[in-house]
């Protein structure tokens, strides 16, 4: 049963339209447009999205990343080692002055 429903794009207003508005012609997806009802959180998730798409993690890396989301989150020894790995990388990055 659905408890929270996509804001429609049409009725949109202030931050919420403006940001739904640069996606692109494609559209945003259900997740996205409910989203939408908090642009605070519609904005931290495109900035995540963004930032990922441009990130050149190793493939281990991301593997390890989707494991440490996946079913049992962060909480299994397998997601806490990967968000380790994660922080180790961001860290090295960081003083590359890639961060």
């Amino acid at each position: 049963m659905t408890r929270l429903f996509p804001l429609d794009p049409r009725s949109a207003t202030g931050k919420a339209k403006e940001l739904l508005d640069g996606l692109s012609r494609r559209g945003a997806g259900p997740m996205v447009l409910t989203m939408g009802h908090s642009p605070a959180l519609l904005r931290g998730y495109l900035d995540l999205s963004r930032a990922m798409k441009a990130a050149t993690l190793p493939r281990a890396l991301t593997e390890r990343v989707s494991i440490a989301v996946g079913p049992d989150g962060w909480l299994s020894p397998a997601g806490l080692e990967a968000y380790g790995e994660v922080w180790r990388h961001c860290e090295r990055a960081g003083r590359a002055g890639r961060g």
